[in-house]
């Protein structure tokens, strides 16, 4: 008889998604994790978006906290982006902030994250320039590389993801009038 084990958390549609150093998967049910307030308001300042749970919890290692200001969607794979826009079409947001991986399916997200903000005037910012050099926070975490955050306001610049050149003008304009966001606090 064989020992596994896993760490993981229950999704919205009560699926486990669940990792170890050998497994990355779901059982049950596929879905997004939303961590929030069980009486969340219909009006939210900041929701703060993940790829997965590993780098939420490497986020939260970085900035010492047990938990972030605003409630976070952790995507548990970059397919279902569609169903976290589900989630936010419920609120009035300000601001989004994805930290999505720098890879194809992190850009993918990305963009399609940022036209539902583009489309309801929702503030915008693309997070992956904390850890830009490597995959996604984890990849920095475990390279031996404490994240920072900065203090200073984000130029405008990094209110949009990597690869926003293979956007039109117009989603270039719309991003580039988006105001800065006023430094970097979860």
């Amino acid at each position: 008889k064989k020992n596994y084990w896993a760490i993981g958390w229950q999704n919205r549609s009560r699926g486990w998604d669940v990792r170890n150093e050998h497994f990355k998967g779901c059982l049950e049910a596929k879905d997004i994790t939303v961590i929030a307030d069980p009486d969340l308001p219909k009006e939210l300042e900041r929701v703060s978006i993940f790829e997965g749970m590993i780098d939420f919890l490497t986020i939260l290692t970085w900035a010492q906290k047990q938990k972030i200001n605003g409630p976070a969607i952790i995507l548990n794979g970059t397919s279902l982006a569609s169903r976290a826009i589900e989630f936010l079409e419920q609120y009035q947001i300000e601001t989004v902030f994805a930290y999505l991986d720098n890879d194809d399916g992190g850009q993918t997200a990305g963009f399609k994250i940022a036209n539902w903000c583009n489309d309801n005037e929702v503030n915008f910012g693309s997070m992956n320039y904390l850890y830009e050099d490597y995959k996604d926070a984890n990849d920095m975490h475990v390279n031996g590389v404490m994240g920072g955050f900065a203090k200073n306001p984000i130029p405008k610049a990094r209110l949009y993801p990597q690869g926003v050149n293979s956007l039109g003008a117009d989603r270039l304009e719309w991003l580039a009038t988006r105001p800065a966001l006023n430094g970097f606090e979860i």
